[in-house]
């Protein structure tokens, strides 16, 4: 049996725009791809500004599912219009965040621990399968009861609509 739905972390959309994933692998599984508006900011927020837009475009001809958060958080990440309620909390959000700060060190500020947070806990929640370049995420997504692939798992899964 084939994992999924699938949700892409915003790593898979950087690795599209670099060439390490066809696009047209992406596309055999639509209807099957997921990302949250957190996936779509962090793209936005690309300071090279071709890059940007270049990565915004890869977004785009995906066509992912966009999926609501589950948690509201305040700075960065501010997610004030994407949940119902302010202050809002998912009930796996401080459980990923709290393992990621556990693998990463409390000071993983830089690392997006927050984002991951917040993408994780969709998948947690609405049995997503990860699809992800970074390990720690990886390792907690599955360590708290959900299903997640590197690149090189995910590319090699079968699909009548995709043959490399």
């Amino acid at each position: 049996m084939q994992p999924g739905p699938f949700m892409l972390d915003t790593n898979i959309f950087n690795r599209v725009l670099d060439g390490k994933i066809p696009i047209e692998a992406l596309h055999c599984w639509r209807g099957d791809l997921y990302a949250t508006p957190v996936q779509h900011n962090e793209l936005k927020d690309t300071k090279d500004e071709i890059r940007r837009s270049n990565l915004l475009a890869v977004f785009r001809r995906i066509g992912a599912v966009e999926k609501p958060i589950q948690s509201a958080v305040f700075g960065k990440h501010d997610t004030w219009n994407e949940v119902q309620n302010w202050g809002q909390s998912g009930k796996y959000y401080s459980k990923v965040k709290e393992a990621l700060e556990l693998r990463r060190g409390a000071s993983s500020k830089s690392r997006g621990r927050i984002a991951d947070a917040l993408i994780a806990e969709v998948c947690l929640d609405q049995g997503f399968t990860l699809v992800t370049t970074d390990r720690d995420l990886h390792v907690v997504t599955e360590d708290l009861g959900g299903r997640a692939l590197c690149l090189e798992e995910f590319m090699a899964l079968p699909s009548a609509d995709w043959n490399p």
